[in-house]
């Protein structure tokens, strides 16, 4: 399966392909965003399963190769108030945007005024106009205040027609992609995803009524084209009446609740969360995952010897719950160490203490058996002969 999510920025673009990556399993494939055409070649020997997101306009070459290939194509639409108060955030921190026409809304003298009012009138239009492009073809159109409002239902529909996902991937995929479960999945330090901690904001709607005030950009933002169609045709206008939505509460399909840590003060990683709603037994055997004390506790078993493995042979490396269930998670670690019940188990025990502690952010409370276990293996070495 295939997916592009080809859609204006700043409109929910990490937040979908984080959902639909979680639903459908599927690699997420970079893409720099500076790139004005898709890179049909890089995608092309990127195999059959793969989703992307991306900021480019349709053009005839691309158009067909998406119809030829069979690819999902879905656009994210946001309140255009909201955009442009989502932009002005982004380019003041992101150190990827130095060419960026948006950074004159970031002007802070005399001249702020009219800085913003040229971007809005000379660059906003083509901003807005990637995901209105992509609809007028055809492409699935995802509304941000759709999602905020009841992710399961959009996402329901949205799978829908394209494959059909079980209401507990639905599920996983929903608790796994709210904001403050995203951000723990960062590491700004490493750098091991494709965004910062700060892209995310917090997911809202309606911020432009504070950010936004009475003056020439909100005049030409209601009055002037493109924006009044636009406006039309995405359903929004700039009436301060309106009510924002309200965001949907995920606690009551959160097995962890909103903790994050467990009650030993650990703290509780997206990648435990997962390796729980995948197990189907998960909910009947730890009703209260976020409890650490106690035999039987799902803390205690994502550090216990993995039976899966063979775990906690006398003389070789241990391998935990905790590092299986990853493993199962990662094909390409697979691939890299086939047998970890044998020939491999040392080089994988290795890889989790080094990259996936760092790449999961995982506390080193997980670490802790496995190097006790490296230190057991140690050879005792006889004093050295003359």
């Amino acid at each position: 399966m295939k997916i592009a999510i080809l859609s204006t920025p700043k409109t929910g673009n990490v937040w979908l392909s984080t959902l639909l990556t979680e639903a459908y399993g599927l690699p997420r494939v970079p893409v720099d965003p500076s790139l004005r055409f898709l890179p049909i070649d890089m995608l092309e020997s990127s195999g059959e399963n793969w989703l992307i997101y991306a900021h480019v306009y349709p053009d005839d070459r691309t158009v067909e190769w998406l119809r030829r290939t069979g690819v999902h194509v879905v656009s994210t639409v946001r309140h255009p108030g909201d955009v442009l108060v989502s932009l002005r955030h982004y380019v003041s921190w992101s150190e990827h945007n130095a060419d960026d026409p948006a950074r004159a809304l970031l002007v802070d003298h005399a001249d702020a005024e009219s800085a913003a009012l040229r971007y809005v009138r000379e660059h906003f239009p083509n901003v807005l106009g990637i995901s209105a492009s992509w609809i007028r073809l055809g492409a699935s159109r995802v509304r941000y205040r759709d999602l905020l409002a009841d992710p399961m239902g959009t996402m329901r529909t949205l799978t829908g027609r394209m494959q059909p996902v079980d209401e507990r991937d639905l599920r996983r995929a929903v608790v796994l992609s709210q904001f403050h479960r995203m951000k723990a999945a960062v590491d700004p330090k490493q750098g091991l995803q494709p965004w910062s901690e700060r892209h995310f904001r917090g997911g809202r709607t309606g911020d432009w009524r504070d950010e936004i005030g009475e003056g020439p950009v909100l005049d030409v933002l209601r009055t002037e084209e493109p924006f009044v169609t636009l406006l039309e045709a995405m359903g929004y206008t700039f009436d301060r009446d309106q009510p924002p939505v309200e965001p949907f509460s995920c606690a009551a399909i959160d097995p962890f609740g909103a903790e994050v840590t467990f009650d030993n003060g650990v703290r509780i990683c997206p990648v435990m969360i997962r390796a729980y709603m995948l197990d189907p037994e998960a909910e009947r055997r730890w009703p209260d995952p976020v409890a650490a004390s106690g035999a039987g506790s799902y803390y205690e078993w994502l550090n216990a010897p993995a039976a899966a493995a063979d775990g906690g042979r006398a003389g070789e490396a241990l391998l935990t719950n905790l590092a299986v269930a990853i493993y199962r998670m990662r094909p390409d670690v697979q691939a890299a160490y086939a047998d970890i019940a044998g020939a491999h188990r040392l080089a994988f025990a290795w890889w989790f203490v080094t990259y996936a502690m760092a790449e999961y952010r995982l506390p080193p409370e997980f670490a802790a058996p496995i190097q006790a276990s490296f230190a057991r293996l140690a050879p005792r070495l006889g004093p050295a002969g003359g």
